[in-house]
């Protein structure tokens, strides 16, 4: 006795260490406010999810069910009695009325997992594999029905792992064909019409096959999603009547392409990891060239600014300068022309001087003479530093705007060397984009993934072109 009892304990000890799990469990099927063939309605349905008394006599201990995403049972009753209430089935001649009782309005999605209740509440890494394959159930049913996917519920009261996911169809009549896979793909057979000698029997019969197909295709995307990132094999054993050491053998394969899928994940992290590095590596080199550039081109643009006040400046000055040389050259003028007539004055006195005759006609004739003499040198005199003054003031004025030219075209070079800067800070860029895309095409990528050369975060504007004073 001892020994059996040791051998059972064995057993199950090893049947827990297996590294086997089962296959992938997913259903869809639609109800309508009326009973269907086996008596159940939208409101058994809620009633059994929300564990009442009168709907949940196949559990022994009801527990209450946990909200995994959206909304909650009364909340979810609440919403579907109220969208009833407003849609409306639309006829042949226009005119609504509301839609029939028997028409399916509460869509429902069962997920299970093979992994018992009671060992993931004390085995935490099988917990966290129920919890990944939860997380991944509820994506995929996002995937397939957005915002239709209302709430999804956990039961922790019967003895496997498992989701009841409830969808609200979106259209006028919330028909739960119309979001069905498996009605979609027959309703379409159907629509389309018999083929050449085909009857309605054979049509209906064609419908059939691919609602079935089309329910296949669904399972085997569910599975490439979900069931074999979380090591589930996509049908069980007895629907292929498989041996024991077969079925084995089979989960086994399912748990070695679950770890290799985990390590695929873990390889993509890292690349993706490493590409958002590099990404911002690369933000940051453009960001503080950019910063570089701008600050250069700010100064260059500030210098210059300083420049073309200076030449304001200069300017207002000579021509204020200027109106001064030109006064000064109108009184030169005025002198000029006032010398003019004295000397015409002077040769009058001397034509009067001829009239003089004696010694006191000479000495005045002489005192004339000399007094002209001394008048005409003041004049000249006069004239000639007004002359030498403008002179020197152009000579100050041409050298003036000579230094102005001289800023002016260092300023426009210190601006070429900035853009030069630019261009080659871009062409920096650009490389190191290169080198990164070169990088991350070397990395191992999984089927179907194809990498994106990213774009620059920026662009500069094109360069203005030169001012010229």
């Amino acid at each position: 006795m001892l020994f059996l009892a040791s051998l059972g304990l064995l057993i199950g000890y090893l049947r827990r260490q297996t590294v086997a799990t089962g296959c992938q469990f997913l259903h869809i099927e639609g109800f309508s406010r009326k009973n269907d063939e086996n008596g159940r309605t939208v409101t058994f349905v809620l009633d059994e999810a929300e564990r009442r008394p009168n709907a949940s006599t196949h559990v022994a201990l009801p527990n209450p069910p946990e909200t995994v995403f959206g909304i909650s049972i009364p909340e979810l009753r609440a919403l579907h009695d109220e969208r009833v209430l407003v849609a409306k089935d639309t006829m042949k001649n226009g005119r609504t009325r509301a839609i029939r009782s028997t028409q399916q309005t509460l869509g429902t999605v069962i997920a299970s997992h093979p992994y018992e209740i009671s060992d993931v509440l004390t085995d935490p890494s099988k917990a966290a594999e129920v919890k990944e394959w939860e997380r991944r159930t509820v994506e995929w049913l996002k995937g397939q029905f957005g915002s239709q996917l209302v709430s999804v519920l956990r039961h922790t009261d019967e003895r496997y792992c498992h989701l009841h996911c409830y969808l609200l169809p979106s259209n006028d009549m919330m028909k739960v064909s119309e979001i069905h896979p498996g009605y979609l793909a027959k309703a379409a057979i159907m629509s389309a019409g018999p083929g050449p000698g085909e009857d309605e029997k054979a049509l209906n019969r064609r419908g059939d096959r691919g609602y079935r197909s089309a329910l296949r295709a669904w399972q085997d995307h569910y599975f490439h999603d979900v069931g074999a990132p979380s090591g589930l094999t996509r049908i069980g054993p007895n629907v292929r009547r498989l041996k024991r050491a077969e079925w084995h053998a089979e989960m086994q394969v399912s748990q070695a392409l679950k770890q290799s899928m985990a390590r695929a994940e873990a390889v993509n992290a890292k690349r993706l990891e490493l590409i958002r590095q590099t990404k911002q590596e690369a933000q940051r080199f453009v960001e503080r060239t950019k910063q570089e550039v701008s600050e250069a081109l700010h100064s260059a643009k500030k210098e210059a600014a300083a420049i073309r006040a200076e030449a304001v400046a200069i300017r207002t000055t000579a021509e204020r300068e200027m109106q001064a040389s030109n006064e000064a050259s109108a009184a030169a003028l005025f002198a000029q022309d006032r010398a003019r007539q004295e000397q015409m004055h002077a040769s009058t006195m001397l034509l009067d001087a001829v009239r003089f005759k004696g010694w006191g006609g000479r000495l005045r004739a002489f005192w004339d003479s000399l007094r002209e003499s001394k008048l005409a040198f003041a004049i000249r005199q006069e004239v000639a530093v007004e002359i030498e003054r403008v002179h020197s003031l152009v000579r100050s004025l041409r050298q003036r705007l000579r230094d102005e030219e001289k800023k002016r075209i260092d300023a426009e070079r210190r601006a070429h060397e900035a853009m030069r800067d630019v261009k080659r800070a871009l062409d920096a860029a650009h490389k190191a984009t290169i080198e990164r895309d070169r990088a991350l095409a070397m990395l191992p990528r999984t089927p179907g993934q194809k990498l994106v050369m990213s774009q620059p975060a920026f662009a500069f504007p094109p360069p203005k072109p030169k001012e010229r004073n």
